[in-house]
């Protein structure tokens, strides 16, 4: 879709599909095809490209994602290609319309979305829309469209340009991560509408009703869902019943074709809480970091401890971490969670990043009332509920939070060592610090490498790489076994840097291939459940799938391969955008890391960690100074286009 011209047009997915299977993989290649490099996230000729998988639309537990790739806005400290993905039931609808998926580039001289009818599709006028919220304007788009339309829409925050801006869909599945929300507003779009009945065959049905049946047992038994490591909790029915706070009802939700509820137990839908600061009864989906806003997680529910408190293993003080964090009452937080997502705000980064970042400037003297042009009251839900309209529509220190920390950070001119930011202008996530902590040595190490060779924060893709832990019930010799079985060698779980990079390389391919399939991380790859003797899991889940659902055979090995060359894409795109080795080594990770211990008093060690990074490069086929893919792996994936266009650029080992 060409907003500039308004043309629209049809292209094959399969001239992606057969290299890149779908979803993410797919996203890179268009990317590298069509997205110029060094472009700005709000240039025209950025692309917004939304695209499902192979699976999705069927009744695979977990098939409910679409993934969305472009510039995005929010990366630090410049723009870069980067991805998102969301839940919930648009990629299927949009697979029931005949589409796999949306390209969007140029830009509107007026407010507009895009309506798709099975297999028909046309540019509507959006003015009505603009300026309403996420919530309203879904509610009109159906009322007008009908009750089996999907839409996906930005607020207030992607039309102001905010650089942490979401795209929405319900109460709370969003791509939440990037800033493409902004990147929708820069194009004036508003909205993607989808409506469809068209079919989604399945090539083996009968294997394929074998294959879900394994998976739904693994993952859920006699009606309680359960997570891959076996922390049960309320069962589905029981959920729909009680009353949260004794006052609220709730039941649990899920993605399209999903039977796992979010896994922890945490996709909660609560009903009708009165607003106390607009007179409204809110109703949403309340998961993840969002449920700080209402007590915390995990043991914070019970503690009432709420966001921007160190986790309680640790055993010293964080300078970044409020210590005497003001909890919100239940309705007040529930409110700010809401008001956040009908603006369209990303609340990861302002719940683990802009809350605790602002509390403790305030707390040094770094921020007055003057600054922030209200009266300073941490502890009230109204304070809260300013700052966020604040961010929206950009107004007074609103504008600068609207870029996300680090940038208001660099803006204001202070307030750097509160950063809760460790690289690409993301928070820290699952890295055995901060509020997020409870990862131990040597398991942080592999999501570091992680960390320190993607474009983003890459946790929310790769969950399974912290999942063989001896914290998540299982005994050494249980991780040990497991380890061998699923890579090769039981050294990942040493306490020690080596073999960690093995370890992040499995990770990293593999969510690839999942995040192309489309599939959810909370599930996939299923590396351990507890519902085996062994506790063992079931990785080929995703090659079975693929196969029986296509009917195009392909082994876990034959998968994985996929993945590799998906990874090795975005890493070609990040070296035509002048990623390096020095990048990857400055860009954040080993400063945080060494300079803050984990719970257990554990720094990184620079020099081991460089080495694990140069063991990556090697078992990759990459350029150990450079941190480049070489010519002869590039070559063996069948990327012959890359290895023409980085050879011109003189970035081709």
């Amino acid at each position: 879709m060409d907003l500039s011209t308004g043309r629209l047009s049809d292209e094959d997915t399969r001239k992606y599909a057969e290299k890149f299977i779908g979803g993410r993989g797919v996203n890179a290649g268009i990317a590298w095809d069509e997205i110029p490099p060094g472009i700005d996230a709000f240039d025209p000729e950025n692309r917004l490209i939304v695209m499902t998988g192979p699976l999705t639309g069927t009744a695979v537990p977990g098939g409910g994602r679409i993934m969305f790739g472009g510039v995005a806005p929010q990366v630090y400290p410049k723009p870069r290609y980067t991805r998102s993905s969301m839940g919930g039931h648009w990629g299927s609808t949009l697979k029931y319309a005949g589409y796999d998926g949306v390209i969007v580039h140029g830009r509107s001289e007026r407010p507009v979305y895009l309506w798709i009818n099975d297999g028909k599709t046309e540019i509507m006028d959006g003015n009505r829309l603009w300026g309403i919220d996420t919530y309203s304007s879904q509610k009109l788009l159906v009322e007008e469209h009908g009750s089996e339309a999907v839409a996906i829409t930005i607020g207030p925050a992607g039309e102001h340009l905010s650089r942490i801006a979401i795209i929405a869909n319900e109460t709370e599945n969003a791509a939440g991560q990037g800033g493409f929300g902004a990147v929708m507003g820069s194009k004036n779009l508003k909205a993607i509408v989808v409506k469809g009945k068209g079919p989604v065959t399945v090539a083996e049905p009968k294997r394929f009703l074998k294959a879900y049946k394994r998976i739904t047992r693994l993952i859920s038994h006699r009606g309680a869902t359960i997570d891959l490591c076996g922390a049960q909790i309320k069962s589905l029915v029981k959920s729909k019943l009680d009353l949260y706070q004794g006052k609220y009802k709730q039941k649990l939700m899920a993605c399209s074709g999903c039977p796992a509820a979010c896994a922890p137990g945490l996709a909660r839908v609560i009903l009708n809480v009165p607003g106390k600061v607009y007179p409204y009864l809110n109703t949403s989906v309340n998961t993840c970091v969002e449920t700080r806003w209402i007590g915390g997680t995990g043991d914070q529910y019970e503690t009432g401890k709420g966001w921007g408190i160190p986790h309680p293993d640790y055993k010293q003080h964080y300078p970044e971490l409020p210590q005497d964090m003001p909890v919100l009452d239940f309705e007040s937080g529930f409110e700010c969670a809401v008001l956040g997502n009908k603006y369209g705000v990303n609340m990861r980064e302002v719940t683990l990043g802009i809350v605790p970042w602002l509390k403790l400037c305030v707390d040094a003297g770094l921020l007055t009332e003057k600054d922030l042009g209200m009266k300073i009251d941490i502890g009230s839900g109204a304070f809260w509920c300013e700052i966020l309209r604040k961010i929206a529509y950009r107004v007074g220190v609103g504008d600068s939070l609207a870029e996300g920390t680090s940038r208001a950070a660099d803006i204001l001119g202070k307030g750097h060592k509160y950063l809760t930011h460790m690289a690409h202008g993301y928070v820290e996530h699952i890295v055995g610090r901060g509020i997020q902590s409870a990862l131990p040595f040597p398991l942080w190490v592999t999501t570091a490498l992680i960390w320190a060779t993607e474009s983003r924060d890459p946790v929310s893709e790769i969950h399974s790489a912290t999942r063989i832990n001896t914290r998540r019930g299982l005994t050494e010799a249980q991780a040990r076994a497991i380890s061998k079985k699923v890579y090769g060698t039981d050294k990942t779980v040493d306490p020690s840097y080596e073999s960690k990079a093995l370890r992040a390389i499995w990770h990293q391919n593999r969510g690839c291939m999942k995040d192309s399939l489309v599939l959810c991380d909370t599930v996939y790859p299923m590396v351990t459940s507890r519902m085996t003797k062994d506790y063992s899991g079931y990785t080929s889940a995703e090659s079975e799938l693929f196969s029986c659902i296509t009917g195009k055979e392909m082994s876990e090995a034959e998968l994985d391969k996929v993945g590799e060359r998906i990874f090795n894409v975005e890493r070609a795109i990040m070296v035509r955008e002048g990623r390096s080795k020095e990048y990857d080594i400055n860009c954040g990770v080993i400063k945080y890391l060494r300079d803050r211990p984990d719970t257990e008093g554990i720094k990184l060690e620079e020099d081991q960690f460089i080495k694990a990074l140069e063991e990556l490069y090697t078992l990759r086929g990459w350029d150990t100074g450079m941190g480049w893919p070489t010519k002869a792996k590039l070559q063996e994936l069948g990327l012959k286009d890359i290895v023409k266009e980085l050879e011109k650029l003189g970035k081709l080992p």
